[in-house]
């Protein structure tokens, strides 16, 4: 039976599985806000764009469980890479 690869990301999954702590380690629910912000939009414009209700981008943004399928459709809305909604402010692109 073949081996499958491993997949290898920039954030370990202590930091991904830690990210309700807003220490060292920004939360993705921070940068959904950030980013929504930094692109003027509202989190009703920011739920339309992503065809999920109010609620759900307001429970992303304060900590909330959601599924990976809304991430990405968060990110897609926001114009970024649904990795980039974990990606710390303090790594700058190379």
């Amino acid at each position: 039976m073949p081996s499958l690869a491993t997949p290898t990301f920039d954030l370990s999954w202590a930091e991904i599985l830690d990210f309700p702590r807003v220490g060292r380690h920004p939360s993705p629910v921070l940068r959904i806000r950030e980013l929504r912000e930094a692109k003027g939009l509202s989190q009703e414009r920011l739920a339309a764009r992503a065809e999920v209700a109010t609620k759900t981008v307001r429970r992303a943004e304060t900590g909330g469980s959601v599924s990976s399928r809304t991430l990405t459709k968060l990110a897609r809305a926001l114009g970024v890479q649904p990795g980039e909604l974990f990606a710390r402010p303090d790594r700058e692109a190379s």
